[in-house]
């Protein structure tokens, strides 16, 4: 006899829901390409029906005024799903030029970047970029990642100079990965090599808490004996 050790996965109706990324980057030439996903978005237009109607001339005067006043409310939605598109290639041809060393090799490499600083570079309100970054993925030779990744705050090192969160997580990380596991370091261990090695400011509180999105458990549970 067989024993199911999920036997709550037998009841259970939900599904894998697969990422379609809504922009793709495909490096050609040592260039960085973007293109917008519309495979999946449908197409909109406005029936020719209801244009033939306006011009018959003994169409109803109601009506008339009936359709015309949906035509102008369908235009108007046909203008906005235009500069969506339009707003999401801006945004992310953008991000790309800017953060195109960490897409082309490794995250950790991404530069400090806001919405706010992002939206000045192009000239648009910072919540414009809020809205045509959330919820969307882009398809980078990294792997598929959401949009707003590409954004990231920054910490002054030592001369002042502003370096990325992701940049700072990778050295801590390396340290961890690279430790004498019998004497394994501290997180004020840590906060001090940043320090001394790579001229990084952190506080302890700070390795605490990117060690655990690691989900690397602490110095007792490292230590070997």
């Amino acid at each position: 006899m067989k024993l199911n050790p999920k036997p709550g996965r037998n009841y259970s109706t939900q599904f894998v829901q697969r990422i379609i990324p809504d922009v793709a980057i495909k490096e050609k030439n040592q260039v960085l390409e973007v293109s917008i996903n519309n495979e999946y978005f449908p197409v909109i237009v406005i029936s020719k029906i209801y244009r033939q109607m306006l011009k018959k001339d003994n169409l109803d005067p109601a009506a008339r005024e009936f359709i015309e006043n949906k035509m102008r409310a369908a235009q108007e939605l046909l203008r906005a799903v235009g500069k969506r598109a339009t707003t999401l290639r801006r945004v992310s041809e953008k991000l790309v030029e800017i953060q195109q060393d960490a897409i082309k090799e490794d995250l950790s490499f991404l530069k400090p970047l806001t919405f706010a600083e992002l939206a000045q570079q192009l000239d648009i309100h910072e919540t414009t970029v809020c809205r045509a970054v959330m919820n969307k993925y882009i398809d980078t030779p990294c792997g598929i990642i959401a949009l707003k990744d590409l954004f990231t705050a920054k910490i002054n090192d030592g001369n002042g100079q502003a370096v990325s969160v992701n940049y700072i997580k990778k050295t801590i990380k390396g340290l961890i990965e690279n430790e004498d596991k019998k004497h394994p370091l501290s997180d004020e261990d840590i906060t001090k090599l940043l320090s001394a090695r790579f001229n990084l400011k952190a506080a302890r509180r700070t390795v605490a808490k990117y060690r655990e999105e690691f989900k690397i458990p602490s110095t007792v549970f490292r230590r070997i004996r």
